[in-house]
């Protein structure tokens, strides 16, 4: 929670992108989706807040009110952490982040190859994470070996990583620029 009010109060930040790195942003299609998300938390936060304060008990409408608020510093936090933590392409590998709900790095040396296009087939299939949250991924990184991820019981073995980075043809150059990439 405290990431995510950092994120939501520093709109002025600057991006983090290490000189080394070359950053991609993904989040040009993903903003305006979560933007409307918390569009929608404010009027249903407004209704609820109503509803209960009016008809069912006034201390309630003050804890739904104070709940729903610290959804929204998180969804504020989300939101601004897309823009502020691009992908990262660096001679060692690919750090691949989706605002604060995924950060992982990827090892030039597992990278095994990547591909374009619209049709993945299946990426619900448990060797698939899929960083591109809401929108569609439009290329996929294939790791060899496969990669574990998650913590306890949510621990997986990852084949490929579906992303949407805004320069497609930029990301896909960087990544097959490393020494593993094909």
């Amino acid at each position: 929670m405290i990431r995510a009010l950092y994120y939501a109060l520093a709109w002025t930040a600057a991006a983090d992108a290490p000189p080394d790195a070359r950053a991609f942003a993904y989040h040009r299609g993903l903003q305006p989706i979560l933007l409307a998300l918390i569009s929608a938390v404010v009027l249903e936060t407004v209704a609820v807040h109503a509803l209960v304060f009016f008809l069912i008990s006034r201390t309630l409408a003050w804890v739904l009110l104070a709940l729903s608020l610290l959804g929204l510093v998180w969804l504020l936090g989300l939101v601004n952490s897309v823009a502020k933590l691009p992908i990262l392409v660096t001679e060692a590998g690919v750090r691949i982040r989706a605002g604060l709900l995924i950060d992982l790095w990827l090892p030039a040396d597992q990278i095994a190859g990547v591909r374009t296009g619209l049709d993945f087939g299946n990426l619900k299939r448990p060797e698939v994470l899929r960083a591109s949250l809401v929108v569609y991924p439009n290329v996929l990184i294939e790791l060899s070996p496969r990669l574990s991820v998650g913590q306890g019981a949510r621990r997986r073995e990852v084949a490929l990583v579906a992303l949407h980075p805004d320069d497609l043809a930029g990301f896909v150059a960087a990544v097959k620029g490393l020494k593993g990439g094909a």
